[in-house]
C-alpha cells in the first residue's frame, strides 16, 4: 500500500504546486495591470495639477488686470471731479467777477 500512496502524494503535490504557480501568475499579471493602472493615473494627476496650475495663474492675471482697470477708474473718476469743480470754480468766479 505504501508504493501507490507515494506516487499519488507525488501528483497531489504536483497539483497543488501547478495551482500555487497559476495563482502566482495571476497575481503578478493583476500586479502589473494594478502598476499600469497607477502610473496611467500618475500621469493624469500630472495632467491635472499642470491645468490646475496655468488656470491659478491665469486668474491671477485677470485679477491683477482687473484691479488695474479699477484703479483707472477710479482714477479717471477723480479726474473727472476735479474737473467738474475746478470748472465750476472758475465759472463761479467769473460770474463773481462780472456782477461788481
Amino acid at each position: 500500500m505504501s508504493a501507490p500512496e507515494g506516487p499519488q502524494i507525488a501528483h497531489s503535490l504536483g497539483r497543488v504546486e501547478a495551482k500555487l504557480d497559476g495563482i502566482a501568475d495571476n497575481l503578478n499579471s493583476h500586479k502589473l495591470a494594478t502598476t499600469a493602472s497607477l502610473a496611467e493615473h500618475g500621469v493624469r494627476l500630472d495632467r491635472v495639477e499642470t491645468d490646475v496650475g496655468r488656470i491659478q495663474t491665469d486668474l491671477n492675471s485677470d485679477t491683477r488686470d482687473k484691479t488695474k482697470s479699477i484703479s483707472t477708474g477710479r482714477q479717471m473718476f477723480w479726474v473727472a471731479i476735479a474737473g467738474a469743480v475746478a470748472s465750476g470754480a472758475v465759472g463761479l468766479i467769473i460770474q463773481l467777477a462780472t456782477r461788481h
